[in-house]
């Protein structure tokens, strides 16, 4: 792709917010016996495709498990070293390629190194409650912390003692993990019932527009993706990824957003792993 040149104006950007609460409300009394538990139920979207080798995806697992235990420090939680594991992992792959080719010059104001250590300081239940952002948005103004934003509401805790809690959106009580992060067999009806109550167009699979525009990615570089069920021998990904599961998902009408997402992903990781932008150009629609 032709490469695109920064804006001359500045825009600033909401996204980072997460790095001053918890991504893990759920994982609420988790014990370190419980975090492989954790890591195999999905929680933290690893092969979320179900492409990967039964022994490769177990071998993942255990990386990870080990990465989530070297990020514990002191006194802190579980849950800290998973948000700590986030932030240093995670959050780093995410948005790194989406802030190397933004062609707008943005500013990040939630991306802000004291603040990130001010809500660890203040302990992970306190960053669920999102103490850090509700005592900054009341002290600037009391009409706009009882806004009734996009999402649940503020949780009970941090009402508990005000002068006049009436007015602020209730946050409903976060599920346990245990639920949560069920075994996806046992989880298959309660997803189902939450993508029907998601509002879509009609032949959008679940997630939306993004998804969308993923199918049709993947609809256009057709060919590209059937060499994924039949890689060459030699290549790095052929004793990685399971064939039968790669054509099982291409076979699907209706895939899910991370489906959709892990297939771009192996594609683009099978084109630059192997022949790199010979690959590339053959698989591009327009041949150049």
């Amino acid at each position: 792709r032709p490469h695109s040149y920064g804006s001359p104006s500045v825009s600033v950007c909401g996204i980072f917010g997460e790095v001053h609460r918890s991504v893990f409300v759920a994982a609420g009394g988790l014990t370190d016996q419980q975090l492989p538990g954790l890591v195999r139920r999905g929680a933290l979207h690893g092969d979320p495709a179900g492409l990967l080798r039964r022994e490769v995806r177990q071998d993942l697992d255990r990386r990870v498990v080990e990465q989530i235990r070297d990020s514990r420090v002191g006194t802190g939680t579980v849950r800290d070293a998973l948000d700590g594991y986030y932030q240093r992992r995670r959050l780093r792959a995410w948005f790194g390629s989406l802030t190397l080719h933004d062609s707008r010059n943005r500013v990040y104001p939630l991306l802000c190194p004291p603040s990130i250590r001010a809500a660890f300081s203040l302990g992970d239940q306190r960053r669920v409650d999102e103490l850090l952002f509700f005592e900054i948005i009341r002290q600037s103004s009391e009409d706009l912390a009882r806004a009734p934003f996009a999402g649940s509401g503020w949780p009970a805790a941090l009402l508990t003692g005000l002068d006049d809690p009436t007015g602020y959106p209730h946050a409903s009580t976060p599920i346990p993990w245990t639920r949560r992060y069920a075994p996806v067999r046992h989880r298959a009806a309660e997803l189902r019932r939450a993508f029907r109550n998601r509002l879509h167009a009609p032949g959008v699979a679940e997630g939306g527009v993004v998804s969308l525009n993923a199918g049709q990615e993947i609809e256009r570089n057709a060919a590209a993706m059937e060499r994924l069920v039949d890689l060459p021998a030699g290549h790095p990904l052929r004793d990685l990824v399971d064939p039968g599961a790669v054509r099982r998902l291409l076979d699907r009408r209706n895939r899910d957003f991370y489906q959709q997402r892990t297939l771009l992903d192996l594609a683009t990781a099978a084109v630059w792993l192997g022949e790199g932008e010979a690959r590339a150009a053959a698989s591009s629609p327009s041949g150049d």
